[in-house]
């Protein structure tokens, strides 16, 4: 079943969120309506304020606007793992596998890495990524869980004081290491590029990538205009030599704004 709806609330509706979805797909049973409303598939508009409507005995006004974007399949889709390298109460640092996404969509966000995040405690925390990474890369993540300390992390990734190293499979062969120096109206990159080793019967190079800045898509763009399309990057460069894009962040490095403490965490 696959349906989206925009549903305004009436004085002859109930005004318990439950009750009222209820009163209007009857064809739902209520454990399926409150697995939608878990899973982020409803939202709540109200006073030009848009949130996820997950409770079923939230209360509701005349005037709300009920958004429901109901798909059984995708609903019945599992999330992969990720685990949990460190728990710093402020923040957290997770190692995301390929093909987790970061954040949801209208159809729900279980799936997502930072919905994950925000259920893995006792109490659910809000969840705030610093920086992105494709969602078909594996990599380390950073999420932080205080609307403040998001602001100090920004700025932190902003002057580039968070350190960042990729491990990437390239098509074809490089061999010099090379300082990484663009910035224009398509993308900015800048880091150092050094050669691991060339695989010579998939005509592939390995390579570690240090970004002081820049994210993934930009670091697929660079390659791309350089010849060397990113293995399995399907979405910028339209390679299919991997089914898993060859792009992971495999280590970062930060002093942490709290303790001062310099923290290093590696993912291989």
């Amino acid at each position: 079943m696959h349906f989206e709806v925009e549903l305004d609330v009436t004085e002859l509706d109930s005004l318990v969120a439950i009750d009222f979805l209820w009163g209007h797909f009857d064809q739902l049973s209520k454990s399926r309506i409150k697995d939608a409303m878990k899973k982020g598939a409803v939202f709540l508009e109200r006073k030009g304020e848009r949130s996820s409507l997950r409770k079923a005995q939230t209360p509701l006004k005349i005037g709300d606007k009920v958004e429901v974007y109901y798909d059984q399949d995708y609903l019945n889709f599992k999330p992969m793992a990720a685990e949990l390298l460190a728990d710093q109460i402020q923040y957290s640092v997770w190692l995301k596998p390929a093909g987790m996404p970061l954040e949801g969509e209208l159809f729900g966000d279980h799936l997502s890495l930072l919905r994950i995040a925000d259920q893995a405690y006792e109490a659910e925390r809000d969840a705030y990524l610093v920086y992105e990474l494709a969602d078909d890369s594996r990599g380390i993540l950073l999420i932080v869980h205080h609307r403040r300390s998001a602001a100090v992390f920004t700025d932190m990734a902003e002057k580039n004081e968070i350190r960042f190293k990729y491990r990437v499979e390239v098509l074809g062969q490089i061999d010099q290491a090379s300082d990484l120096n663009f910035d224009d109206e398509d993308y900015t990159l800048k880091g150092r590029l050094e050669p691991v080793k060339y695989v010579e019967h998939t005509n592939s190079t390995i390579l570690d990538l240090y970004l002081n800045q820049g994210d993934s898509k930009d670091i697929c763009s660079y390659f791309l205009e350089s010849g060397h399309s990113v293995l399995g990057d399907e979405f910028i460069g339209g390679n299919t030599d991997r089914d898993v894009m060859q792009l992971n962040l495999v280590e970062l490095d930060f002093t942490c704004p709290i303790s001062g403490d310099l923290m290093h965490y590696k993912a291989y």
